[in-house]
């Protein structure tokens, strides 16, 4: 490939994390009042709802990763967040405002506060290779003033779950192996040491002077009299765990031990009392407990980068789910299944939970849901450096509408006969969820190497659909769906329709051109073309580079062509000649097209991206060292196309936008650099109050009172229809409603024809008609005087009428000929209307 001339955009196109940021390599935090959690999220921290389980707004101002979270002792509304760029930042959470950084010599890995010092912060520092547990006064420190810490205990672990402060500040203590580091904080004294085979974790009691420790055998050591002479310490075992114990906590008064491990199972153990409680099925090892300071919740972080919010009843609440981590242990590709686009949810889909799918929503950073393949429980293995082998989701595919979803599991523990299914999927619209249709055990011998369906566009509305699969075993196979409709339902069943072999060399990747009408499956180095409708060979070509890794039809404008990749080179075949057009010397790694487009993507070894068009050798856009190495990549649909700027460097991403998966399962994407800065904008928290009578008075004064002046009508009055008022009423809480008696006054006035709009149409006419005999208005205004008290003394005399029999108040709409009665109300259904009559107009 050569270097074609690129606009130069004034912004720099930088490879940014999009999505996958670890939420739980810190504890989390409640807020003072338990109606926010804040996470650490690499270099982020995310403010949470406990109500309502959305992300609020994110907080940015560490340029590292963030380590630790603390409320401010001195200020309940104000968060202090520690990071590994060496600073401690002081944060107004409901503002969204950064009030002050301040930098410290060394990186920091923890911070606690310490509630008999108020004014002083404790610190988990790293000073070269050692970390050091310190104290500093920040919060009385000025932005800009040098701030001097003091050592506690030098050379302890760098895990802040091995450190804590106890009993209001009283003590700090550390684990580090096999010891137990105590110094106490009223006085200077040396720090007392202990020893205990394999601690992991430690917890102090708020109140009182006890220390819980966790150990690798599953046991927690409650250790007492620790200041004194050494000799005199007691020490108290409670077991349960069966695996090493990852995280201990007490509950604000200490009346509850709170721990968590490899079991997936959050136990509750009562202070001094052999009671305990447990939520067992977390659905992944715990590795951080939190405690609200009411402690009505509880958040529990797992391996798998997910929070659940319990409540003191251990019932799930909320689930802050990031996207999913899955296990690399004695793996070569966290993501076997690829990463797969959902076209019914727009969702990315790809590798989760053992033996799931999860679907992640890139656009909003949020996991939607999983889906169960295999259908098996988590098992926690009892060694925990070698994890149990699992059935593994090791290909999924959708079809072009995403009513179909294919997937292949594979089992294999090197001792026994490996396990292979392939499973077909129909999207259910009433339960939105895909259902098991049809599971063929051992599709192939060996293992499948690939998994297409068939373009849709080809077959119609995918009332024909077909699906392609191919193995080590030297075969492809080509299965359809047909009827299996009996007299006790209607079903479909897939099942074998042909099967084809080339040479008996190993099949491995397989594609299908845009309209469906042939199919390419590579062979070794061979490339093959079929007639997938009858299974019927059309034309061979050989590549001189070497085996076949990956192949991809053009789209759109370039449909006539072939994109094939080995480990040194990409080659473009020509399918009506069936002759080379270009090649270039590269080593790729992945091969993806864009569905949407003629664009294709290719990463190469040198962590490298590669954007053409497989009809010119010119690359459309190119960037070097992207970040680590690519576990798999794929093109999703824009979601707003008017936002990419026609003509610039990502132009090439109108349609389609490329995102790929690193090998620290991070999700990165090509962005600008103030495209990426408006992602993160910080939006103030929303606070809803619930809504009262006197909170409706106050806001409508306010509005009154901001009205401007100069629009103010002296003579206008608010009405309120009867339909208005009834609806008002019906809405009103019981309890919260005005006395019947009150209420009486306002119902007959919504009854009544609004007699202003009347009396001002009666009074405009008389200003036209009389504009010119103002001076016969003077002069006659006795005589109009003696008609208003006739007519008055004429409407009381017919109220009085009304009142004595049933009669009716219509209530009229429009003038003249168009007059039309809306409402009607017998008058003699309302009791003590007496008072009442006197006043009222027809």
């Amino acid at each position: 490939m050569s270097a074609s001339t690129e606009n130069v955009d004034e912004k720099r196109i930088v490879a940014s994390v999009r999505a996958g940021a670890n939420l739980v390599h810190a504890k989390p935090l409640f807020s003072h009042d338990s109606r926010f959690l804040f996470c650490c999220a690499e270099t982020l921290i995310k403010v949470y709802s406990t109500a309502s389980g959305e992300c609020v707004h994110d907080l940015k101002g560490h340029t590292d990763t963030t380590t630790g979270l603390v409320i401010n002792s001195l200020n309940k509304l104000q968060l202090l967040s520690s990071s590994l760029d060496q600073t401690v930042i002081f944060w107004d959470y409901a503002d969204c405002v950064l009030l002050k950084k301040i930098r410290l010599q060394g990186p920091l890995h923890g911070i606690w506060s310490r509630p008999g010092e108020q004014d002083k912060v404790q610190l988990l520092q790293q000073s070269g290779k050692a970390y050091d547990l310190v104290h500093c006064d920040l919060l009385t420190t000025s932005k800009g003033e040098a701030v001097t810490s003091i050592t506690d205990i030098t050379r302890v672990s760098k895990d802040p779950r091995c450190s804590a402060v106890g009993c209001k500040g009283k003590f700090v203590t550390a684990v580090k192996g096999s010891m137990l580091y105590v110094k106490s904080t009223l006085k200077s004294s040396k720090v007392k040491k202990y020893s205990f085979p394999d601690l992991t974790c430690v917890a102090c009691h708020p109140v009182d002077y006890c220390i819980a420790t966790g150990t690798d055998s599953g046991k927690i050591i409650l250790w007492w009299s620790f200041l004194g002479d050494q000799s005199h310490v007691v020490k108290t075992t409670l077991h349960w765990h069966a695996l090493p114990v990852l995280d201990l906590t007490f509950t604000t008064e200490g009346s509850y031990l709170l721990s968590g491990g490899h079991e997936c199972v959050l136990v509750k153990w009562q202070y001094n009392s052999e009671y305990r409680d447990f939520r067992p099925r977390l659905g992944a090892p715990l590795c951080h407990v939190t405690i609200s300071p009411d402690n009505l919740l509880y958040a529990t972080s797992h391996h798998d980068n997910v929070i659940h919010l319990l409540s003191s009843n251990f019932s799930v609440v909320q689930v802050f789910q990031g996207l999913t981590k899955t296990n690399l242990i004695d793996k070569q590709n966290g993501y076997p299944a690829g990463l797969n686009f959902d076209p019914r949810s727009k969702a990315l889909v790809l590798n989760g939970k053992p033996g799931h799918l999860q679907f992640y929503s890139v656009h909003s950073d949020k996991q939607l849901y999983n889906l169960d393949i295999v259908c098996q429980n988590y098992i926690s293995a009892e060694n925990v450096k070698r994890p149990l082998d699992v059935t593994e989701v090791v290909k999924a595919e959708f079809n072009s509408t995403g009513s179909w979803l294919a997937t292949v599991e594979y089992w294999d523990n090197k001792v026994m006969t490996p396990e292979l299914r392939l499973k077909f999927w129909l999207y259910n619209s009433e339960t939105q969820r895909y259902t098991l249709n049809t599971t063929v055990e051992v599709p192939h011998d060996k293992k499948v190497t690939c998994l297409r369906f068939r373009p849709d566009d080809f077959s119609g509305i995918d009332e024909d659909p077909m699906v392609v699969t191919t193995s080590l075993d030297g075969k492809f196979k080509i299965w359809s769906n047909m009827d299996d409709t009996n007299i006790y339902r209607a079903n479909t069943r897939w099942s074998c329709e042909s099967v084809g072999f080339y040479h008996d060399q190993p099949a491995g990747t397989c594609s299908f051109t845009a309209d469906g009408s042939l199919l390419g499956v590579a062979f070794g180095t061979s490339i093959t073309l079929w007639d997938p409708d009858n299974n019927v060979l059309r034309e061979t070509m050989r590549s001189q580079q070497g085996q076949i890794v990956f192949m991809e039809f053009g789209k759109m404008s370039c449909s006539q062509y072939l994109v094939t990749t080995t480990k040194s080179n990409v080659t473009v075949w020509n399918l009506i000649t069936c002759a080379v057009v270009w090649s270039a010397s590269l080593k790729t790694t992945h091969l993806v097209a864009d569905p949407l487009s003629d664009i294709m993507a290719v990463f190469g070894e040198n962590r490298g991206l590669f954007v053409f068009k497989p009809s010119n050798p010119t690359y459309v856009y190119s960037q070097r060292n992207i970040g680590d190495d690519i576990e798999g990549a794929a093109f999703i649909p824009q979601q707003n196309k008017s936002s990419i700027e026609q003509g610039g460097q990502l132009s090439w991403q109108s349609e389609s936008q490329l995102y790929w998966m690193t090998e620290n399962q991070d999700l990165m994407t090509l962005t600008r650099e103030a495209d990426e800065e408006t992602t993160l904008k910080q939006i103030p928290v929303k606070i809803n109050l619930p809504q009262t009578p006197f909170s409706v008075l106050l806001s409508s004064e306010r509005k009154r009172g901001f009205e401007p002046t100069e629009h103010k009508d002296l003579d206008s009055k608010v009405y309120t229809t009867a339909a208005q008022f009834t609806a008002q009423l019906l809405e009103t809480a019981s309890h919260v409603q005005a006395p019947v008696t009150s209420l009486c006054h306002t119902f007959i006035n919504s009854l009544l024809i609004r007699d202003d709009a009347h009396s001002g149409e009666e009074r405009k006419d008389e200003d036209d008609g009389d504009a010119s005999d103002e001076e016969e208005n003077v002069t006659n205004s006795d005589s109009d005087s003696d008609m208003e008290v006739d007519n008055k003394e004429e409407a009381v005399a017919k109220n009085n009428e009304t009142t004595k029999g049933k009669a009716d108040i219509q209530k009229i709409e429009g003038k003249g000929d168009t007059q039309k009665i809306v409402e009607q109300v017998d008058l003699c259904e309302i009791p003590n209307l007496d008072w009442y009559s006197a006043g009222l107009k027809t």
